[in-house]
């Protein structure tokens, strides 16, 4: 039970940092700032769609699996679910070599940390059965 509350712990984290990095993203306009936007104003549906699932369902996805799979196969799935967001955070992050943001500098390499101890961790568990 102990590996399920630090798995958990791990994808909570993840949904936090992704929660605050799009905060993060919008706080200027409580100061009246601009924010990066389409030239049109209108955002591709792809593209949230995309979020949606890398920074709500899939972490979601991965924390019922931490905390009810049992079975060897399910651990697998959330294995590779942790890889794929361990993957997705480290390239994401590289965002900051092109466009350098200060606001992101903190956040962005907190979440590549946070989702690799996820994916050791969650072979860890996926390894003890």
């Amino acid at each position: 039970m102990k590996e399920n509350i630090k798995l958990s712990f791990l994808w909570v984290a993840i949904v936090a940092g992704m929660s605050s990095h799009s905060l993060m993203d919008v706080m200027p306009l409580f100061w009246n700032a601009d924010i990066a936007i389409s030239k049109d104003g209108v955002v591709p549906v792809s593209m949230l769609v995309m979020m949606a699932v890398v920074s709500f369902t899939l972490p979601i996805t991965g924390l019922l699996l931490s905390l009810y799979a049992v079975k060897r196969c399910y651990k697998m799935v959330h294995f590779c679910l942790a890889a794929l967001l361990a993957l997705f955070c480290t390239v994401h992050s590289t965002e900051l070599i092109f466009s350098f943001e200060l606001q992101q500098l903190f956040i962005h390499p907190v979440l590549v940390i946070l989702s690799i101890t996820l994916v050791y961790e969650a072979w860890k568990w996926y390894k003890k059965v």
